[in-house]
Order: C-alpha cells, then structure tokens, then sequence
C-alpha cells in the first residue's frame, strides 16, 4: 500500500493547489477550497490514482485514454457529490447553472477539463513524479506517508464535527426564523382583533391591548436578536466553509443557509 498512498497524498496536495489558485484568479485572494481545513483534497487524489493505474492498459491509445480518463474522473465527482451531500446534507458544488449538467453534480465543460488533465497526469505528470518519488529513502517515505494518514484522520474528524455543528446552527436558525413569522402572525391577528374591540370599548381595553402587545413585541425583538445573533455566530464560525464552497446547498435548511451565507440581508 505504501506507494498508492504516498502518491494519493502527493496528487491530494497538488489538487489543492489548483483549487487554491483557480479560486484565486476568480475572487482575487485566497480561498481554502479544499472539503478538509488542511491542504489536502482527497477526491484529486482517488481521481490521479484512478487514472494512473486503472487505465494502464490503455498507455499508447491516446484518444481512448483521453475519454476514458474523462469519464472515469467523472464519476469519481458524481459519486463524491453524492455521497456528501447523502451523508452531511450539503451540496458542496452545483453546476446547475451550467449547460450539459447531470443533477448538478457534473456538466460536460468539467469533464471535459478532467480528461485533459487526467491526459496530462498519466503522460507527462506521473512518470516526472514516479522519478522523484524513486529518489526518496523508503523509510523516510513510509514516516512521511505515517504522518498525513494521522493527520488526514484528524483533520476529517474536525471537519465532519464543524458540519455537523453548522447543521445544528442551521436548523436553530430556521427554527427560530419559523418561530418569529408564528408569533408575528399571531401578534398581527391580536392587535386587529383588538383594535375592533378598541372601537367598542376604548377605556376598557386600552390598558389590557397595550399590556399584551408590549408583552408580544418584546417576545418577538427577543426572538429576533436571537435569530441575528445566530446568524452572526454561524459567519463567523463557518466562515472557510462558507467560502470554500459558495454553491453549498442543504435540503433540510436552505432559508437558514442562504442568510448565513449573506444572500438574505438579516434585518
């Protein structure tokens, strides 16, 4: 298993790079796109391993190794994309948007891109590193090889808990948003059927309308302060994930998501 991870490891990290710099010609400043909060990006990784070995047989068929690295990159982003959004209920990538697309997870303008670069991996990339790799003592290989699985099982522990704590937030978030529109509504509902009494008995129920809507309103700023405190938490505390991924979608809060990442103003 030693050279498979080891190269897992360097095409994680050199995938992380192009995510990094890619992100960076689009907004102008870094941006950690990677799913973990370290330099790795594993499904570059299972992608060149895939590409490297799996289709050896295919080296000197140039045309048939393009497409087939096309489609084989291809489905590792379509299982990916399904899986995490199965399994933390976010869509980390959309490409709805984009023609030629498949539920979003994969368009045609990418895999077009991950052919090419599945090409280049297995003609030119690969055996540059196969030669440096060979320089390196396997010892020192192994330790280094050591080291990162126990980093990359730490790191994806700590990313795992971070989702699902913005999860949790989330669903704080829409519930108290569904909280402020109940009471609001109910709020409304009393201060007109109150006013129509007002008419009738003005001395009467003066005092009792204003003790009940003073008591309403300060229910509802309380909800409301809590809803935005939320909201500002979650920014904070979810910022490189927001960031990282700005199409994130969840089925389960949506709403909720959509302020935390700024789209709706909070008021």
């Amino acid at each position: 298993m030693y050279p498979y991870l080891l190269y897992f490891f360097i095409y994680a990290l050199l995938g992380w790079m192009a995510e990094v710099a890619f992100a960076a010609l689009q907004s102008g400043s870094f941006v950690n796109r990677g799913f973990l909060n370290g330099p790795l990006c594993p499904i570059y990784g299972f992608g060149a391993l895939g590409v490297v070995y799996v289709l050896e047989p295919l080296e000197g068929h140039k045309l048939l190794l393009f497409f087939a690295a096309m489609a084989l990159a291809t489905a590792v982003e379509l299982v990916a994309g399904w899986l995490l959004e199965v399994s933390l209920q976010k869509r980390w990538w959309d490409y709805s948007q984009r023609r030629f697309n498949f539920m979003g997870y994969i368009c045609l303008e990418f895999s077009v891109l991950w052919g090419l670069l599945g090409f280049f991996v297995f003609e030119a990339l690969h055996p540059a590193l196969r030669g440096l790799v060979a320089l390196v003592p396997t010892g020192l290989g192994k330790l280094v090889v050591a080291v990162a699985c126990g980093y990359l099982a730490v790191d994806f522990v700590a990313t795992v808990q971070s989702i699902l704590k913005l999860n949790r937030r989330l669903e704080r978030v829409q519930r108290v948003a569904a909280d402020i529109r109940r009471r609001s509504d109910a709020l409304g509902i009393k201060i007109a059927s109150n006013t129509v009494e007002f008419t009738a008995h003005l001395e009467e129920l003066r005092e009792d309308v204003q003790d009940q809507e003073g008591s309403a309103l300060r229910e509802l700023r309380a909800l409301v302060e809590e809803h935005n405190g939320l909201i500002r938490e979650g920014r904070r505390s979810h910022r490189r994930l927001l960031r990282a991924f700005p199409n994130m979608k969840s089925k389960k809060f949506e709403e909720a998501l959509k302020k935390l990442k700024g789209e709706h103003p909070v008021k």
